[in-house]
C-alpha cells in the first residue's frame, strides 16, 4: 500500500503539503489540493487517522455500518453484534448507510483512515468497489444480510428464499389465489431471493402485475399499496419484502379504508411490530437479526485473533428463516364488493 511519501513525489509536492490536504487545511490552494486527492485515489492511499493520535498494535474499534437501525431487524443484529462485541473485549462503532452507496462509501473511508480492527456491513450494490478503495487488504470484512462479489470477504445470511416459498405455500393453503409482493429493487440479492422463492412456490399462477420492487423503505411500503389500489382488482393476499414496507403499506391500505385481513391479506419478511399486541398478528418471515449480529461480529474477532500471519479463509454463514403464522391473512374469504 503507498503511503505518503509516495503520494508526494507522485503529485510534485512536499510531504508536509500531502499532511495538510489530508487535514482538510482551508489555506491549501484548490488546484494542489485536486491534485493530490487524484494522486492518493490513483495510489490508493488511504491516511492513517488513528496514528495522528496515538499508535498501538492493534484496534479494538470495531464497524457495523447498517441500512437503517430503525427496521427491527437490523436494531436486533446491533444489538447482538454489540453483546458479541463488548463480550470478547471490543468496542462497536454504529453508523447508518440509509441503503445509499455515497453514505456507505463515506463512512467505509472513514474506517479505512482510522484503522478500525474490522467491518460488518449490509452492503449496497456499490460496495465491493467502497470496500476496495477505502478498507486496507488486511481489514476483516463481514458482509451481513445481503452478498456482493468480494473474494476475501466473510458472510452471514439468511435464507428468505425458502421462508418466502414457505409463506407463499401457506397462503395458496388458506385459498389465496392473487397473491402480491411489494418492496425491496430488483437488483439487491435480497429482492433476488425473496422473488425467487415467490416465484417457485407461485409457478404458473404468478402475475407479473402484481410484483412491484419499489424500495426498502417505509415511502416504497405506501407506493406499493398505492400501485395495489390503483389496480383493478385488489390482490386477496400481499406479501411485504420487509418490516419497513410492511409499515407503510398497512398505512396506505388501512388509511384508504381497506380491512386486514378481511379484504386483504398482510404478511412481510421481518416483523414490524415485534414487542407488540398489534391485532390481527402478522403472518411473517422471520430473521434472526441477533444470532446474525452475534456470529458476524465472532467471525471478525476470530479473524483478528488468528495466530501468526494465517489469514483466515472466508466463512458463509446461512441462517434458517422460520415463518410465523398470525391471523393476518385470515381465512380465505369473499372480497368484499363496492
Amino acid at each position: 500500500m503507498s503511503n505518503l511519501l509516495d503520494v508526494a513525489k507522485a503529485a510534485g509536492v512536499s510531504p508536509s503539503t500531502v499532511s495538510r490536504v489530508v487535514r482538510e487545511d482551508p489555506n491549501v490552494r484548490a488546484s494542489t489540493r485536486e491534485r493530490v486527492l487524484e494522486v492518493m485515489q490513483e495510489l490508493n492511499y488511504i491516511p492513517n487517522a488513528l496514528a495522528r493520535g496515538f499508535k498501538r498494535s492493534r484496534s479494538t474499534f470495531l464497524s457495523l455500518i447498517v441500512a437503517d437501525v430503525t427496521s427491527p431487524f437490523f436494531a436486533a443484529v446491533a444489538r447482538g453484534a454489540e453483546d458479541e462485541a463488548r463480550d470478547a473485549g471490543y468496542s462497536l462503532v454504529l453508523s447508518n448507510s440509509d441503503e445509499t452507496s455515497s453514505l456507505e462509501a463515506l463512512h467505509l473511508r472513514a474506517v479505512g483512515e482510522r484503522r478500525v480492527g474490522g467491518v460488518v456491513v449490509t452492503p449496497t450494490e456499490e460496495a465491493a468497489k467502497s470496500i476496495r478503495r477505502y478498507l486496507p487488504e488486511e481489514t476483516p470484512v463481514v458482509l451481513l444480510d445481503s452478498r456482493v462479489d468480494i473474494a476475501r470477504a466473510h458472510t452471514v445470511t439468511c435464507d428468505t428464499e425458502t421462508g418466502v416459498e414457505q409463506l407463499v405455500t401457506h397462503l395458496r393453503e388458506l385459498r389465496h389465489e392473487r397473491i402480491a409482493l411489494v418492496g425491496g429493487l430488483t437488483q439487491s440479492a435480497n429482492w433476488q431471493q425473496r422473488h425467487a422463492g415467490y416465484a417457485r412456490a407461485m409457478g404458473e399462477q404468478a402475475e407479473s402485475a402484481l410484483v412491484h420492487p419499489v424500495g426498502w423503505s417505509y415511502e416504497a411500503g405506501r407506493t406499493g399499496g398505492r400501485l395495489l389500489l390503483d389496480g383493478a382488482h385488489l390482490p386477496d393476499a400481499v406479501i411485504a419484502a420487509n418490516a419497513q414496507v410492511c409499515l407503510g403499506l398497512l398505512d396506505e391500505l388501512i388509511g384508504s379504508g381497506v380491512s386486514v385481513p378481511e379484504d386483504i391479506g398482510v404478511a412481510a419478511v421481518d416483523d414490524p411490530f415485534p414487542e407488540s399486541l398489534f391485532l390481527p398478528r402478522l403472518t411473517v418471515v422471520n430473521q434472526p437479526g441477533y444470532d446474525m449480529g452475534r456470529k458476524a461480529v465472532e467471525i471478525l474477532v476470530q479473524h483478528l485473533e488468528a495466530e501468526g500471519d494465517v489469514v483466515p479463509l472466508p466463512q458463509h454463514i446461512v441462517f434458517p428463516s422460520a415463518l410465523r403464522i398470525g391471523t393476518s391473512c385470515g381465512e380465505a374469504i369473499p372480497r368484499r364488493i363496492d
